[in-house]
């Protein structure tokens, strides 16, 4: 990723099953304490297949190993139903509404530090 931002970090990962894009999925963060998961996403003709859970154990696993206590999401609370299951199967929760039918979710990734509610604005949200 190229380009001027403010953020401490920022990394974005392509997930492949025999050559093939499977999905994305990434992090950034703008404190060493807490980072955000972006991008994620798989598609569609590998959904249901078990490709997401293991992208987001992954992506979680790096988090954790960076050193951050809590990872925070934003999502379409009605357009990914099934994502938002996911999330909470992994130990998200919902955290916030931050407008009409986005909301942020929030999860612990030492199981010790526990996640402040979220008050601010997701990344490119007026």
């Amino acid at each position: 990723i190229t380009g001027q931002h403010s953020l401490n970090k920022l990394e974005y990962y392509l997930g492949y099953e025999n050559m093939e894009i499977v999905g994305i999925s990434g992090i950034y963060a703008d404190n060493n304490n807490e980072c955000w998961l972006g991008w994620f996403g798989v598609r569609p003709e590998y959904r249901r297949k078990g490709y997401a859970t293991t992208i987001l154990e992954i992506q979680l696993k790096m988090m954790k190993d960076y050193g951050f206590k809590v990872c925070r999401l934003y999502t379409d609370e009605i357009i990914n139903k099934n994502a938002i299951n996911l999330y909470i199967k992994k130990g998200f929760y919902k955290d916030n509404i931050y407008k009409k039918n986005i909301i942020t979710m929030s999860k612990s990734l030492d199981n010790v530090t526990i996640p402040s509610v979220w008050t601010g604005k997701p990344l490119g949200f007026d």
